[in-house]
């Protein structure tokens, strides 16, 4: 009897819960056809990429709780592994300042993920090329210093979601965004330590300048991206340079 009361209880909480919070889900999918192979060979058919699951819920005006996990492929093979990719709570201590702790997203290549507005069809550079994880264990905060400008900054674990803790370094970062009705402008430091001792060896550290402009008929931006000491190799330095329109 108290096992059926428990349980009782445990099910009307779950959907009291449910019901103030907001479930979402967002999934990548796409149809390959192979127009070059020879007919009877050729690759066809539907795939589902990716999909994101997950629910946010209030737990007043201040302290709000999400958690989502992405389901995709893993470096073993599996077609469809899960993992967590936020855990976070998030506290509005001010009108102006907004804290997040836990597994949360990253701001590192956040501001040109929106501003293309189609991951679905490619990602970002430094998404692509693994500069940085999209979520990572940590905190952030966002500061309000205008209606125009913001400044953020992040500590993190620095292996992204996927990785566990495996040294006792962390990754940190700071960024300033400037937004109008049409343009955007970020520009963004990020820092590693290093692994590695000696005089060839240094932190290794990414610097981002990004514009965007969107309006309800066209959209286009670009960003530049310095890496310094690559690998923590002093004075190994990688650029890029990306471009995206929509109209």
């Amino acid at each position: 009897m108290k096992n059926l009361i428990l349980t009782t209880i445990l099910i009307l909480t779950s959907v009291n819960l449910f019901a103030q919070g907001s479930p979402h889900a967002k999934i990548f999918s796409n149809f390959n056809f192979d127009l070059d192979s020879d007919p009877q060979y050729a690759s066809r058919g539907f795939e589902i990429k990716r999909a994101y699951l997950g629910y946010k819920y209030n737990l007043s005006d201040d302290f709000s709780t999400k958690i989502t996990f992405d389901v995709g492929k893993n470096g073993a093979g599996s077609n469809y592994t899960a993992f967590l990719k936020i855990a976070s709570l998030s506290w509005q201590a001010s009108e102006k300042l907004n804290l997040s702790f836990g597994m949360i997203g990253t701001k590192n290549f956040k501001f040109m993920e929106n501003a293309w507005g189609k991951r679905y069809i490619y990602k970002s550079f430094m998404d692509e090329n693994n500069w940085a994880s999209s979520a990572d264990a940590g905190a952030n905060l966002v500061y309000t210093l205008s209606d125009n400008l913001t400044i953020d900054a992040q500590v993190l674990n620095g292996e992204g979601y996927k990785n566990l803790q495996s040294d006792n370094l962390f990754r940190g970062g700071a960024g300033i965004t400037f937004n109008t009705e049409d343009i955007s402008f970020r520009v963004s430091r990020d820092m590693i330590p290093r692994t590695m001792y000696g005089n060839n060896y240094d932190a290794q550290y990414i610097n981002t300048f990004a514009v965007s402009f969107n309006n309800s008929n066209i959209s286009f931006g670009g960003e530049y991206n310095l890496r310094e000491n690559t690998s923590f190799v002093v004075d190994n330095t990688s650029t890029a340079f990306s471009v995206y329109g929509s109209l």
